[in-house]
């Protein structure tokens, strides 16, 4: 259901789930209560984005 994959050359890992793994999730709309695929696109340029296409930075709100 999951995948070690190392990261940062270190002895560290991060966790992905497998195709079986993603069979365990739904996601339902609270809007309309539906069950739905997510969409994630690039509000600049419109492409679907993917977890592997992005990189989670630290916001203005971080910064102490």
């Amino acid at each position: 259901m999951l995948e070690r994959h190392p990261y940062d050359g270190r002895p560290r890992y991060e966790y992905h789930l497998t195709a079986k793994g993603a069979e365990l999730v739904l996601y339902r709309h609270h809007a309309c209560g539906e069950i739905s695929g997510v969409d994630l696109r690039c509000a600049h340029c419109g492409e679907r984005m993917h977890a592997g296409d992005v990189d989670v930075l630290p916001g203005p709100g971080a910064a102490v």
